[in-house]
Protein backbone atom coordinates (compact mmCIF):
# COMPACT_ATOMS: atom_id res chain seq x y z
CA UNK A 1 0.00 0.00 0.00
CA UNK A 2 0.95 3.64 -0.36
CA UNK A 3 1.44 6.11 1.81
CA UNK A 4 -1.57 7.40 3.77
CA UNK A 5 -3.95 10.03 2.53
CA UNK A 6 -5.85 10.65 5.81
CA UNK A 7 -2.58 12.46 7.18
CA UNK A 8 -1.22 15.53 6.38
CA UNK A 9 2.93 15.34 6.09
CA UNK A 10 2.30 18.12 9.56
CA UNK A 11 0.69 14.83 11.07
CA UNK A 12 2.64 12.48 9.81
CA UNK A 13 5.74 14.37 10.63
CA UNK A 14 4.46 14.89 14.62
CA UNK A 15 3.68 11.62 15.29
CA UNK A 16 7.29 10.38 13.60
CA UNK A 17 8.67 12.71 15.93
CA UNK A 18 6.49 11.41 19.14
CA UNK A 19 7.08 7.92 18.16
CA UNK A 20 11.37 8.90 17.77
CA UNK A 21 10.81 10.10 21.10
CA UNK A 22 9.18 7.26 23.00
CA UNK A 23 11.42 4.50 21.54
CA UNK A 24 14.52 7.14 22.81
CA UNK A 25 13.10 6.68 26.42
CA UNK A 26 12.11 3.40 26.00
CA UNK A 27 15.47 2.20 25.04
CA UNK A 28 16.89 4.36 27.67
CA UNK A 29 14.36 3.16 30.30
CA UNK A 30 15.41 -0.72 29.20
CA UNK A 31 19.10 0.32 29.26
CA UNK A 32 19.12 1.39 33.11
CA UNK A 33 16.86 -1.20 34.15
CA UNK A 34 15.96 -4.03 32.23
CA UNK A 35 12.59 -3.83 32.26
CA UNK A 36 10.76 -6.78 30.44
CA UNK A 37 7.79 -4.19 30.07
CA UNK A 38 10.28 -1.41 28.41
CA UNK A 39 11.50 -4.10 26.42
CA UNK A 40 7.70 -4.84 25.01
CA UNK A 41 6.63 -1.70 24.55
CA UNK A 42 9.65 -0.67 22.34
CA UNK A 43 8.58 -3.46 20.23
CA UNK A 44 5.07 -2.03 19.64
CA UNK A 45 6.60 1.12 18.70
CA UNK A 46 9.31 -0.06 16.19
CA UNK A 47 6.46 -1.77 14.48
CA UNK A 48 4.59 1.44 14.24
CA UNK A 49 7.68 2.96 13.09
CA UNK A 50 8.21 0.56 10.62
CA UNK A 51 4.41 0.93 9.71
CA UNK A 52 5.00 4.62 8.49
CA UNK A 53 8.27 3.40 6.59
CA UNK A 54 5.94 0.93 4.33
CA UNK A 55 3.41 3.20 3.92
CA UNK A 56 0.73 1.74 6.53
CA UNK A 57 1.05 3.52 9.14
CA UNK A 58 -2.54 4.74 10.51
CA UNK A 59 -3.87 2.01 9.03
CA UNK A 60 -5.57 -0.82 11.09
CA UNK A 61 -3.76 -3.91 11.06
CA UNK A 62 -6.47 -6.29 11.08
CA UNK A 63 -9.60 -4.32 8.76
CA UNK A 64 -6.98 -1.53 6.93
CA UNK A 65 -10.11 1.34 8.06
CA UNK A 66 -7.93 4.71 8.68
CA UNK A 67 -7.09 5.14 12.64
CA UNK A 68 -8.24 8.84 13.08
CA UNK A 69 -5.27 11.41 13.71
CA UNK A 70 -6.95 12.25 17.35
CA UNK A 71 -6.45 8.63 18.23
CA UNK A 72 -3.13 8.74 16.69
CA UNK A 73 -2.22 11.77 18.21
CA UNK A 74 -3.48 9.97 21.47
CA UNK A 75 -1.42 6.52 21.21
CA UNK A 76 1.18 6.93 18.52
CA UNK A 77 1.70 3.29 18.80
CA UNK A 78 -2.05 2.40 17.85
CA UNK A 79 -2.22 -0.29 15.65
CA UNK A 80 -5.90 -0.89 15.64
CA UNK A 81 -9.24 0.22 15.22
CA UNK A 82 -11.78 0.87 17.99
CA UNK A 83 -14.02 -2.11 16.39
CA UNK A 84 -10.90 -4.10 16.04
CA UNK A 85 -9.63 -3.43 19.61
CA UNK A 86 -12.83 -4.30 20.84
CA UNK A 87 -13.53 -7.53 19.11
CA UNK A 88 -9.78 -8.64 21.04
CA UNK A 89 -11.33 -7.72 23.75
CA UNK A 90 -14.29 -10.12 23.38
CA UNK A 91 -16.52 -6.83 23.16
CA UNK A 92 -18.12 -5.35 19.89
CA UNK A 93 -17.51 -1.81 18.88
CA UNK A 94 -19.38 0.16 15.94
CA UNK A 95 -17.13 0.54 13.10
Amino acid sequence: MGPNIWLSEDQTALLRSELERMRDELRDAQNATNDERARLRMIVVQSALLRLENGTYGECVECDEPLSFDTLRARPEAALCSACEAERRGGVAAR
